[in-house]
């Protein structure tokens, strides 16, 4: 036997990842039916949240001229100072927060922004609230920062409201942090404000920070949904913002994030190790769709129209669904076709060519619902409607016979 000591680590019988990369991240649903529909060549894509928009010629011209004007080195970790400027100037214009550029961090997409914000917040075992259904991406973030999802309901049968009672239990129980998201992915709700201006209460009197996920601000059909750091004492809250949703520009990864001086410094720090800064030219882009934002109305104006006309060809054929109030998601209720969710959306693929997201993915609420983007173009979103209705109408057939 040899007397060499046992290497440090050697306890291990074979390499493995973390328990954390085991545990925390989940596939999302979305994304697998993504995959699946991209072997099918004239499949209709309803399944993944992207506008069908390009971003604006002006966003593109500024990005192109950047890269051409030699402005591509290194930004500044936190963000390029004129672009945090606009920011300060946009979210006090349409979002009516008060804030200044020291508490501004540009960050790689909305998706780091939040993860930003929960490595800043969470320590081994912290809980967060999170909704349900809710955004599945959430709990792999919050997993990989050591992190434990505790849901809370959103309530069908009383308009999709949160569930006090639960995130009142969660906030005597120690609970960290509350995600709130609205508009809200997968569902298209919009809470009123005197919902928002409760959970921002609930969150105050239990000591807890308030995560609001507010990538679709600009898309709520009839106003602008109220921001959570506009409330008054509101300084527990930390507000995420992107530019993909409103600007259509899903693929630049350009975000923002607004923490209260307690956090802000730290929420910009924790961006040196994972990304250093953000692409430049994006962010030249991003300030051109500052200056000149006529197309935000423009596209939430069209995302409003196709939602009232899909919505009314459904009910139509008599399938009862909700006008979504915000974003661009229809969230479907299936539980009389008599078939699970995920087996009804992989059939509607197989059969119709057309690719939607389980329920079951976004939580246990959604169980026997399936949502569907409505980031296509009308003639498009006639065509996949007329062949859900059709699939729905064999499901319902085969359950009976």
């Amino acid at each position: 036997m040899s007397d060499e000591p046992t290497p440090l680590g050697s306890r291990r019988e074979t390499l493995t990842p973390s328990r954390r990369m085991r545990d925390g991240v989940q596939r999302s649903g979305a994304r697998r039916m993504m995959d699946l529909a991209w072997s099918i060549p004239d499949a209709i894509h309803l399944e993944i949240g992207e506008p069908d928009f390009g971003a604006p010629p002006h966003v593109v011209d500024a990005a192109i001229e950047a890269m051409r004007g030699g402005r591509m080195g290194y930004p500044p970790t936190a963000g390029l100072p004129e672009l945090r400027e606009r920011l300060v100037s946009k979210l006090a214009g349409v979002n009516a927060i008060d804030t200044t550029v020291e508490l501004v961090t540009v960050t790689n997409g909305g998706c780091q922004g939040l993860y930003n914000v929960f490595s800043v917040l969470l320590d081994e075992g912290d809980v967060v609230a999170i909704p349900d259904p809710g955004w599945p991406n959430y709990r792999s973030m919050i997993g990989l920062n050591g992190g434990r999802c505790e849901p809370y309901r959103l309530v069908a049968n009383d308009d999709y409201r949160p569930d006090f009672e639960r995130l009142e239990q969660l906030g005597h129980s120690g609970c960290r942090a509350v995600v709130l998201n609205n508009p809200s992915n997968p569902l298209g709700t919009v809470m009123e404000p005197e919902v928002i201006a409760e959970v921002v209460d609930v969150a105050r009197r239990h000591n807890m920070w308030v995560v609001s996920d507010e990538c679709y601000d600009e898309l709520g059909h009839d106003a602008i949904p109220l921001s959570p750091a506009s409330l008054p004492d509101s300084e527990h809250v930390i507000s995420v913002f992107s530019f993909s949703k409103t600007h259509a520009m899903t693929g630049w990864r350009l975000g923002y994030v607004v923490a209260p001086d307690s956090l802000a410094e730290l929420v910009a720090r924790v961006q040196e190790p994972l990304v250093m800064g953000i692409n430049a030219a994006a962010q030249f882009g991003g300030i051109a769709a500052l200056e000149e934002s006529s197309h935000v109305e423009m596209m939430r104006d069209v995302y409003a129209r196709r939602c009232a006309r899909v919505v009314d060809q459904f009910r139509t054929a008599g399938i009862d669904v909700a006008t979504p109030a915000g974003a661009f998601y229809l969230w479907m209720d299936i539980r009389d076709a008599g078939v699970d969710d995920r087996a009804f959306i992989e059939s509607l693929l197989e059969e119709e060519h057309v690719a939607g997201a389980p329920g079951s993915s976004f939580g246990t609420a959604g169980i026997g619902c399936v949502r569907f983007s409505l980031a296509a173009a009308d003639d498009v979103l006639v065509d996949a409607a007329q062949r859900i209705v059709r699939h729905l109408d064999r499901v319902r057939l085969d359950a009976v016979t």
